[in-house]
């Protein structure tokens, strides 16, 4: 995630008003910015996450909201697709899938908290999968929903950029587990991206 608060903060405000220019002009669609503020939200999280890291109970509180928005961004991501049987059947396959990870390891979330890790940023205590014997596969799961979901809207590029921004974290943070530390600046970036894509589309348009 991010370093600190501050740049926690100021990622989610960039977003904001990214997503303001974005609804305003109507250069994006309104499941389109759904799901991208479902992902910089988070940054605001942090900035309390990062605020109340000392304080256990809001620390809890605040994680288990990160926890919430984690699982709806797989539902706006299928909200993208334009064929409605596909988008019923992803969803329907996507309930299954977070009933089952619910049953399975809802014991996580009463320990649900984040802490400083070594090399200075968060660490999301639920998502690790030495204490609690989560498999690999879970996150990767979830993460194929939105994958799946992207691909057949059509936002191709998008999951190009994605997938590149997502080895690179993977690959630099996974020995502490934390290899979500770089969403702060793949936020800024998507939002850079969506900015000018629209823009560019909107040129052409003319």
């Amino acid at each position: 995630m991010c370093w600190d608060a501050t740049v926690s903060l100021q990622t989610f405000t960039f977003a904001m008003a990214a997503a303001i220019v974005l609804g305003v002009t109507k250069m994006a669609s309104m499941p389109l910015l759904a799901y991208a503020i479902s992902f910089s939200s988070m940054q605001l999280i942090e900035y309390f996450l990062w605020t109340f890291i000392d304080n256990p109970v809001l620390n809890h509180r605040f994680s288990l909201l990160g926890i919430a928005v984690l699982g709806i961004q797989p539902v706006l991501a299928i909200a993208l697709i334009p064929n409605p049987t596909w988008r019923m059947y992803l969803w329907i396959a996507y309930a299954v899938f977070l009933a089952a990870v619910l049953a399975m390891y809802g014991e996580a979330l009463k320990d649900a908290h984040v802490a400083r890790s070594p090399k200075g940023h968060l660490d999301w205590i639920w998502l690790n999968t030495k204490k609690y014997g989560l498999s690999l596969e879970l996150p990767m799961l979830w993460l194929a929903f939105i994958i799946v979901a992207i691909i057949l809207s059509g936002n191709y590029a998008l999951t190009i950029i994605g997938g590149i921004a997502l080895a690179y974290s993977i690959y630099v943070y996974s020995d502490d587990e934390t290899w979500t530390s770089m969403w702060c600046m793949w936020s800024n970036l998507y939002w850079v991206w969506l900015l000018i894509a629209a823009s560019l589309q909107d040129f052409t348009q003319k």
